[in-house]
């Protein structure tokens, strides 16, 4: 398992430690949720979701954890700015 910040982890903590929790905010997840794609590529965790990323290919995930590129409209966000 990699070692280092995760901003998965982070940002779940910023975004509930301490504040009052809004269930009707859709959006909340979706924050959330972007960071762990930015966690699979900060620590490397697949070598081939890396490469997908570095060539801005499609990546998509299986139920089974195993990912696919391809055309699609969906998308694993991968800004590294």
């Amino acid at each position: 398992m990699a070692n280092g910040k995760f901003r998965l982890l982070e940002t779940f903590r910023t975004t509930f430690a301490g504040t009052v929790y809004k269930h009707r905010d859709s959006t909340l997840g979706n924050k959330i949720g972007r960071q762990l794609f930015e966690d699979l590529l900060t620590h490397q965790v697949s070598p081939i979701y890396g490469e997908h990323v570095g060539r801005g290919a499609n990546v998509h995930f299986r139920l089974s954890g195993s990912t696919q590129g391809r055309s699609s409209s969906i998308m694993a966000p991968h800004s590294r700015g």
